[in-house]
This record gives C-alpha cells, structure tokens and sequence, in this order.
C-alpha cells in the first residue's frame, strides 16, 4: 500500500533513467524509492535533484546511495516537499558516484545462486484479526476461498564461496568500469553539445525575430545562463556585443530625434541639456557620446536665435509681457546679434504701460484690492529704472499703499472678536501715528460702528454663559448658540460663536453616540447570555447523550467508566471516546478532516486521541460484548492506500455482528471517527 496523496508507482525502469527524464521535461515530483528493506526518499524541483534522504544521511550521500540500489520499487508523489537545494551538484557527477558505488557493492556481495532464492511471500494478514476467536476471512465470496495449505517458504542454501579474485582480473575489471564511465561521460558531453548547439541556434532564430533590442538580448542572456560554458557561449557573447552597439546607435538616434522635437521655447536649452546630459551618464565615451558633445557646444547660438524669434510671438500680448520678456532677453544675451532691436523695441513700450497702470488703478481702487496694482507699479520701476514717468508712478504706488493700510486696519479690528476697546485701540493707534492721514474721515465711522456691537455683547455673553455650563443639557447648548448665530443681529461675534457651535457639535455627537453604545451594550449583553443559554443547552444534551451511552455500555460488563466523556475497554485497555465525531460536531468528515479532528481531540484531559486501526474497531463492534451503535453505520479507521486514481481507506461497519468484513470506502466520502488512544 501506498500513502494518501501519491502521484503513482513505476517498476522496470533505473532510478538513474528516470532522474535524467524528469530533468529534461522539467519535472516536480518527491520520490520514495524502495529496496528490499531500504527505504529512501528523493526531491526533484522542476527537473533539478535538491535533497535525498534515507537511513543516517542527507543531500549528496544519500542521493548517491539511493541510486545505486538495484531492483527498485519507486512511488511518486506530484509534489517536491523540499525548497532548499542541498545537493547543488549537476545531475551528472551524482549519477557518476551512483555507478561507482553500485560497482564497489557488486564486487564486494557475493551472488546468491539461484536454487537460494527466497520467493516473496503475500502480505499476512493482521494476526489479531485473523486470529480472533469467532471471525471469518469475507474479504472473498465464501465458495471462492483457497483452502489448500500454505507452503512453507524455502530454505536458502548456503552460498558456495566466492573464488578469491586475482589481481589481474581485478585491474581488468576496474579498467572495464573506467571505459564505462568514460564512455557515459563521452556521450554525455555529445549529447549535451548537441542539444547546446539547437538551443543557440533557436536563440538566435527567436531573438532575430523580435523588434525590441533589450527582449533580444533578454533571449539570448536567456541562453547564456543555461549554457554559460558551453562552445556557443562565446558566439552568443559576441551576439550580444553586436546587439549593444547597435542599442548605443539607436538610443543617439532617439535623443537625437527627442531634442529636435523640443517646442522651440524658453525651456529649450534645459530639456536639451537633460537630455544630452542623461545620453552622456550612461555613455560617456565612444563617437556617440563626441557628437553629442558636438551638440552641446552649439547650444548658446541656437538658443539665442530661439529667444529672438519667441518675441515675436508676444507682439499680440500686452506691453508689459512683451518688456518682460524684452528685459529677460537683454540679460541673458547680453551681447547678443539682437541686442539693438530689442532697446528699441523696449523703448516704445514704456509710454504705453503708463498709461496701462493708471487705468488700472481705477479697477482695483473699485475692488478694493490693491495688491495687484501695487505690484504692477512696482514691476514697472523694475523695468524702466530711468523713464521719465517713474515719479508719477511712484507717487500712485503710495496712494493705493494707504487704501490697503485702512482695509487692513478694518480687518485687524475685526480680529479682536468681542473685545471692542482692542478694535478701537487698532484706529486710535493709527491715527496717533498719522494724524493728517487722508483716511481720518474712514477711520472715525469704523469707530462709530463699534458702539453698536457693545449692545449686542450683552445677548452674547448670556448664550455663551448658558452654552459653557456643562450641568446644562448638550443638546439644549447646542441649539441655544445656533438660535443666536441665526439672528444675524451683530456678526462681531459669528467666529466665536461658530467656533463654540462646532465644539458644541463636536460634544453633542459624542454623548448621542454615547447613547447608542450604552444601547448597544444592553443588545450585545442580552445576546451574549442567550448565547451562553444556548453553549449550557448543547453541554447538557452532550453530557446526557455520554451518560447514556457510557450507562449501555457499563451494562455489558466488558466497559468501565474512565474520565469524562471517556470509556476504557477491560479486555482490551484502550480507551474509546464515549460519543463519535458526528454526534459531537453536528456533521460528518472526509477522511482528511478526520485525521485533523482526531489530532486536534482533548476529550477526558486528553491529547493523543487517534483513527483507530480497522482490527481495533472490529474489536468493540464485531466482537461480543458490543459497543453500543453510535449515530453512524461505520466509521474511518487509519488504513488508506491508493487504488486505481483515488486515495480509499478501510472502514468498519457498526453492525452487531460476529464477522467481519473488509470493507472501503473513498477518502472524499462523508463519514465519522470513532478516537481511540493511546
């Protein structure tokens, strides 16, 4: 019999063959490999020998023993249960060591002749079940059982003595072993030059093939890694060579193509100077990286011819864009071939960005927004340090400078909330230091305005000392400070107020959440102790179906109660969990979850429950004083093996009956477990 799990088993053939074809067809399969009493096990990881175990040795050695054993049994399971690759050798130079150890044990053995040899003998059958008074062998239909007499199995005779060797025959056979393995070696290094010249020339059929340069070289880099040693290798190198210069040529062409496609704009020269600059990093010498050197250095003509060129497209653009741009210009070719057409053109746009600003202070003084002029006056005296007009400008930079000082006088007001006498601090203050201020006339009715707001600090103070008060409800707070901001009777105080609603807002969700948790606590507990009836109820319907199952079997005289929920057979000693899988989980297992429950068992205190064997359960069900029957007709024992393509296992029925019959069933099928320990 075999495991559950396992791919198949395969007689007739060497170990060694075998090995080699996995290794071409890239094969994953673990090996358990049988010899007579030896056993060993073999893992292969996509056609590659990674570990071997057998008997006090691992990796290497043990591969090597493994495959020279002669007349093996070799069962496969389709997957490899080891990762690491604790051999790292060729294939070859194990299968090498294989043949010599194989050859050293033939010369060593002495062949046992073969009137001495031991015919293999059936399996026996279990001798506690086939011994036990009252049972009947039914494995076969009762007409068709073989009564004729086992014969006793042959006597080996003793072996003749082995002539003793001369050391001539001995030098020949060990030459003869040499020749051997040269000539497997010999055929090795043919086959494997062949196969090596198909693989390069199908490396390069594919690489040709295919337009991307790095998927080439990718193919053939592909090739070197499996035949880095091989007599291609050097071809495939210079392939390699030949496809790298011609990726050079191309990236040129490409950076090339990449500046002449640049807009033609003031980021020209950066862009190509990236991209020069990234072409040079990654190759810096060779004729490439000189043409692109070449390029750099006629950069400042072509760039100054760009700048030039890019002012003609500002002409639709308005005058102070255009003496931008103009200035920029002059700065940055200084000695440019332009540089007189540019002043000349510069001039002319003075008078017009005069007359430009003083319309548009108006714009801004009917905004109130300043800032935007301000800026422009001041990008004016930039540009134009010594026109004519400057004073004039200057002198409407002051004015709207004071238009924005009174705005940011009301906003500082604004500033100080509820606190008047700091508001009115703000214009006092300023007036004191500018009492001649054109603003004055402003400044005194932003005064007057304040008086107002006194009236309505009374009304806030109240909401606010009703708000603050945490023995008030939150919700009545809450909706206190919401009324007054709504009245809209004084905004100096709609900050603070916003301000306290949102902690107030912030303070009412906490306390309605806390509402719902105190709510969803008293649900939670009422589930929880319904959920705890419910864990009591099932205790006493397990506990009630154990003490009348433990009370039928006490009634026999044959079982006695052990620890809870536990029963020991006196014939036997064992111990037998008074209810089975079914009865204790509601539903019945494959035989793969079977095993896993039974492990997982601690029924009575204890952790070595286990599948019985099918002789264990035919004992408490085939022979009499039965068992009590169970909520199953039969029940997994720890018996499976492999038949045909599925994993079978043997079962026992629960029928009170005195015979009993080897039965299966698939390891997929649905069934329960009776535990069994120790």
């Amino acid at each position: 019999m075999t495991a559950a799990g396992v791919g198949g088993q395969i007689q007739g053939i060497s170990l060694d063959a075998f090995l080699q074809m996995a290794q071409m067809d890239k094969t994953t399969c673990t090996l358990t490999v049988k010899a007579g009493s030896r056993n060993g096990r073999i893992f292969v990881l996509k056609g590659e020998l990674i570990d071997a175990e057998t008997t006090g040795i691992e990796a290497a050695e043990a591969a090597c023993q493994i495959i020279s054993w002669p007349h093996v049994l070799i069962e496969i399971e389709n997957t490899c249960l080891k990762k690491e690759n604790r051999i790292n050798q060729p294939l070859m130079n194990i299968l090498m060591e294989a043949m010599r150890i194989r050859d050293e044990q033939s010369l060593q053995t002495p062949e046992m002749p073969p009137a001495a040899q031991v015919e293999p003998q059936p399996e026996a059958e279990p001798k506690a079940l086939a011994d036990s008074e009252g049972f009947k062998d039914l494995s076969q239909p009762a007409e068709k059982v073989d009564k004729a007499p086992r014969q006793a199995p042959a006597v080996a005779a003793p072996a003749p003595k082995r002539p003793k060797r001369s050391p001539v025959a001995m030098i020949l056979a060990g030459g003869l072993v040499l020749v051997l393995v040269a000539g497997l070696a010999v055929w090795q290094l043919g086959f494997f030059q062949d196969k090596g010249k198909k693989a390069y020339e199908t490396a390069v059929v594919e690489a040709d093939a295919l337009e991307d340069w790095q998927a080439k070289q990718q193919r053939l880099e592909r090739f070197l890694a499996a035949y880095s040693e091989g007599p291609y290798a050097q071809a495939a190198r210079d392939k390699l060579d030949e496809l790298r210069r011609e990726a050079v040529q191309l990236e040129l062409e490409d950076s090339l193509g990449k500046v002449d496609e640049l807009p033609r704009d003031p980021a020209f020269e950066e862009k190509a100077m990236a991209i020069y600059n990234a072409f040079l990093a990654r190759h810096p010498e060779g004729p490439e990286a000189g043409q692109v050197k070449q390029k750099i250095a006629e950069l400042p003509v072509l760039v100054e011819q760009i700048d030039f060129a890019s002012l003609k497209a500002l002409e639709g653009k308005g005058p102070e864009a255009q003496a931008a741009a103009l200035v920029h210009y002059l700065a940055r070719h200084p000695q440019g071939a332009n540089r007189a057409a540019v002043e000349k053109i510069l001039a002319g746009l003075a008078d017009a960005l005069l007359a430009g600003l003083q319309k548009q202070a108006k714009t801004c003084d009917a905004a109130n927004n300043w800032d935007g002029c301000i800026a422009a006056c001041e990008r004016f005296l930039g540009l134009f340090a010594a026109h004519v007009g400057r004073k004039g400008v200057e002198e409407l930079k002051a004015k709207m400078e004071g238009q924005r000082d009174l705005a940011a006088l009301n906003a500082a007001a604004a500033q100080a909330g509820n606190d008047l006498a700091a508001a009115r601090k703000v214009y006092t203050d300023y007036l004191a230091r500018h009492p001649a201020s054109p603003l004055k006339a402003e400044i005194q009715a932003r005064m007057d305005k304040l008086k107002d707001l006194i009236q309505a600090r009374g009304q806030w103070e109240t909401v606010q000392s009703f708000a603050r008060n945490p023995q008030n409800d939150v919700v009545e707070r809450h909706n206190r400070v919401q009324a007054f901001l709504r009245q809209g009777s004084s905004t100096a105080f709609s900050e603070e107020g916003n301000k306290l609603l949102a902690e107030l807002e912030t303070e009412k969700q906490k306390e309605l959440q806390r509402r719902q948790q105190l709510a969803q606590q008293d649900r939670q507990q009422a589930a929880a102790q319904a959920a705890q009836a419910r864990l009591e109820q099932e205790r006493q319907k397990l506990k009630g179906m154990q003490d009348q199952v433990l009370k039928s079997a006490v009634a026999t005289g044959r079982f006695s109660a052990g620890t809870d929920g536990v029963v020991i057979d006196t014939k036997t000693g064992k111990m037998w969990a008074l209810l089975d899988s079914t009865e204790q989980t509601g539903r019945c297992m494959d035989y793969v979850s079977a095993r896993n429950w039974v492990a997982a068992l601690s029924t009575g205190g204890f952790s070595d429950w286990r599948l019985p064997t099918a002789s264990e359960l035919a004992g408490i069900y085939k022979d009499q004083p039965f068992f009590p029957g169970g909520s199953a007709s039969w029940y997994w024992s720890s018996e499976s093996y492999v038949k045909g393509y599925h994993s079978v296992v043997n079962i026992v029925t629960t029928r009170a009956e005195t015979t009993f019959r080897i039965e299966q069933e698939r390891a997929d099928t649905c069934g329960t477990v009776r535990a069994v320990r120790p």
